[in-house]
């Protein structure tokens, strides 16, 4: 296995892994329906986040070069503190490469790029109902704390 920070030319492998993660996110709340947003919507951002120094998105190959698994963090101001903050947007292993220590590279690529770029620390929000990736986090360090709250933007 092999993580590395994706670029222009990994957007075929990194959506394809992103509508997979909703598609299992699907399966743990009961619903039958396979997610395709990220190659639909995805797409046209893509380039813009690859491109933007606040943003990086790590994937994890194979070594047949196949995508197993991706994170996407941002960095963020948290002008109360004087700091910047990370957040980890998405991470997704697909389920045959779990428990294999791809999670654990993917989070340790995030940390090292935090370093690198000033972060004081790194949050997350996970759906209630993904259990076993809290049980992960807890492992690696992450403390649960406050509530999480969107309020979609309409016209």
């Amino acid at each position: 296995m092999k993580i590395i920070k994706a670029g222009i030319n990994d957007k075929d492998l990194v959506l394809p892994l992103l509508d997979q993660f909703r598609t299992e996110v699907n399966k743990v709340n009961g619903l039958d329906k396979v997610s395709s947003t990220a190659i639909e919507l995805g797409a046209k951002i893509y380039q813009d986040v690859v491109n933007n120094s606040n943003s990086a998105i790590f994937l994890a190959l194979d070594d047949d070069g196949k995508g197993v698994g991706v994170i996407t963090v941002n960095k963020n101001p948290v002008l109360r503190k004087g700091e910047f903050k990370a957040e980890i947007e998405e991470l997704f292993i697909r389920p045959d490469c779990q428990g294999k220590g791809t999670g654990t590279a993917l989070v340790s690529a995030v940390e090292k790029w935090s370093k690198e770029n000033n972060i004081s620390y790194i949050e997350l929000i996970s759906g209630n109902e993904l259990v076993c990736a809290h049980k992960f986090y807890n492992k690696l360090g992450f403390i649960e704390y406050g509530k999480g709250f969107k309020k979609v933007i309409t016209d």
